[in-house]
């Protein structure tokens, strides 16, 4: 789950079976959290200001805690500044729409595998990676959904690129 795309695949040990890039990744929830904004509270705010509500609030399942956190916005209208109370629950809102394209995705590919990898994806599960993959309640909202276990990756940042160190330390194997 990156910036501009995700990406979703089903890998076994001889490669990928099956996969799906879609145009759905942070820099999407971030322009849905200024969409909101407009919509809901009639401001606009940067990306900067989009991407730090959303790495602040963001999450995908209803949050324990009542978070909130106040920004500086512009009113649309008059051009103004003004400060804005946003709480977590109400930026859930603004990410519902992203998210669930994100799990449809996952349940379209999981569902198009070969069947005898069902079994291997029951057992083994979901990883997520990328930078999206930190969004709070997203791996228990696809765990949820899906009925099948999700984890994140330990550093779900680097993760990427570490396993294509890793890949690039066994070159033979990949030319087979």
């Amino acid at each position: 789950f990156g910036a501009g795309t995700t990406e979703i695949a089903v890998v076994t040990l001889s490669g990928v079976v099956h996969a799906r890039t879609m145009r759905v990744g942070g820099a999407r929830l971030e322009e849905a959290v200024q969409l909101w904004l407009k919509k809901k509270m009639d401001v606009e705010v940067g990306l900067a200001t989009a991407r730090a509500l959303k790495e602040q609030l963001g999450c995908a399942l209803p949050r324990q805690d009542l978070r909130e956190v106040c920004i500086d916005a512009r009113e649309r209208i008059s051009g103004e500044l003004r400060v804005v109370r946003i709480k977590a629950e109400e930026l859930r809102e603004a990410l519902v729409a992203p998210v669930a394209q994100l799990v449809n995705a996952v349940r379209i590919v999981i569902e198009d595998a070969p069947a005898d990898l069902a079994a291997d994806i029951a057992h083994n599960g979901v990883v997520l990676a990328g930078g999206g993959a930190l969004l709070n309640g997203l791996a228990a909202l696809l765990t949820r959904e899906l009925r099948l276990p999700v984890s994140v990756a330990k550093d779900p940042q680097t993760a990427v690129v570490a396993g294509c160190g890793a890949c690039l330390d066994q070159i033979d194997l990949l030319r087979d």
